[in-house]
């Protein structure tokens, strides 16, 4: 083909672009395909993990990567692998998930956690961002054209970095909105009671984040800037629950997690 066939192809691609993406973005739609979403989880995860701390702690890697692996058997997406990881930092209570099924946990939210349900229950919500595709939606939204020509021209590192650093601040792409958050905690019900955890570790665990809300700001800051008010969660996941069949043995799993929890720092 010749060069100026290509040029007038790419130039009636642009144009239908610039035509079609304002749709898209208003319906909240996810542009991208399942490779392309686990390609760029991949540089974000390689440019967060050369930002941030990874806890070293096999132990508890192999647990928390255990939890979150009997989450994904039950979950309502399998057409991606989903990595678990733990961030050192003891003085932050978060956790987020990136495209393509990378999630991580910061040690200052297993540290506040009490049973294993907890946890669960936290690993649980953010799987549900995966399987929603929330993070794949804001990017549309956020960065949708822009990002279109980055595919179609070749990566830029400096995008990816930009992108890393808004992810850690609580910004950008983890900022999924009110209804996308709620979705998640959706999830996040329905994979625990589905592994015989009990559910209501979840909402316990949104207590304490509503305890520390008044008590500690400053310790949910990053959490508490991405999601919506903790009452109204709580509210809705008890609502969730009550409705469950009943099931007898559901699991905390507190004794195991709290001895576990004492080798978190003191291996």
């Amino acid at each position: 083909m010749r060069r100026i066939e290509k040029i007038n192809i790419a130039y009636y691609i642009l144009f239908s672009l610039s035509l079609s993406i304002p749709l898209i973005i208003y319906c909240g739609a996810n542009i991208f395909s399942t490779s392309q979403e686990t390609s760029m989880g991949a540089e974000f995860a390689d440019e967060i993990e050369s930002q941030v701390d990874l806890l070293d702690n096999e132990e508890w890697m192999d647990y928390v990567n255990t939890i979150g692996q009997k989450i994904v058997s039950v979950c309502d997406r399998q057409d991606i692998d989903y990595n678990f990881t733990i961030v050192d930092d003891s003085s932050t209570i978060n956790a987020f998930a990136l495209p393509g099924g990378y999630l991580y946990v910061y040690s200052g939210l297993i540290l506040r956690a009490e049973n294993e349900a907890e946890l669960a229950g936290v690993l649980a919500h953010e799987v549900g961002h995966v399987v929603g595709k929330h993070s794949m939606k804001k990017l549309t939204s956020l960065y949708g054209y822009q990002f279109l020509l980055t595919l179609a021209f070749g990566s830029d590192p400096g995008l990816v970095e930009l992108l890393a650093a808004d992810i850690i601040a609580g910004l950008g792409m983890v900022n999924y909105g009110r209804n996308n958050e709620l979705e998640a905690d959706d999830y996040a019900i329905k994979y625990l009671y589905a592994l015989g955890y009990d559910p209501n570790g979840f909402v316990s665990f949104l207590e304490k984040l509503a305890e520390l809300r008044t008590s500690n700001p400053s310790f949910v800051e990053k959490l508490m800037s991405t999601h919506p008010e903790p009452s109204e969660r709580i509210d809705r996941a008890r609502l969730a629950i009550a409705q469950l069949p009943s099931k007898e043995n559901l699991i905390l799993g507190r004794e195991d997690f709290l001895l576990r929890k004492k080798r978190l720092y003191n291996k």
